[in-house]
C-alpha cells in the first residue's frame, strides 16, 4: 500500500516519524509530505537590524538545520519526500505519485 504522512516536520517529531517510517517501509511504500512554513522563510529573509532580530534569526537557522537533518535521515531510509509550502503541496504530491507510478514502485 502507499502510505502518505501529511505533516509539518519539526525536530521534536523526528523520533516518531523516523520510527513510523522504519516500521512501515518493509511492507509499504511510504511518502512523507511535509508543509514548509512560508512565514518562517519570509522571516529568515528579513534584514537583521537589532540584537533581538539576530537572536530570532539564529533560532530560525537552527530550526532549518534541524529540519534538513531530519529530511536527510528520511532520505537515507529511502522514504519518498515532498517538502513544499501549502500552496504548492497538492501539485507536488500529485507529481510524486505520478513519479512513483511511472518508476514502477507502485
Amino acid at each position: 500500500a502507499l502510505v502518505v504522512f501529511l505533516t509539518n516536520l519539526r525536530s521534536e517529531d523526528a523520533t516518531h516519524v523516523v520510527k513510523a517510517t522504519r516500521l512501515l517501509r518493509p511492507r509499504h511504500l511510504v511518502v512523507v509530505a511535509s508543509l514548509r512554513e512560508t512565514e518562517l522563510e519570509l522571516a529568515a529573509a528579513e534584514p537583521v537590524a537589532s540584537r533581538m532580530q539576530a537572536l530570532g534569526y539564529g533560532a530560525l537557522c537552527t530550526y532549518f538545520q534541524d529540519r534538513e537533518r531530519l529530511l536527510r535521515v528520511l532520505r537515507r531510509q529511502k522514504v519518498a519526500l515532498v517538502d513544499e509550502v501549502a500552496a504548492q503541496l497538492p501539485v507536488a504530491l500529485a507529481n510524486q505519485y505520478l513519479d512513483l507510478k511511472n518508476s514502477g514502485a507502485l
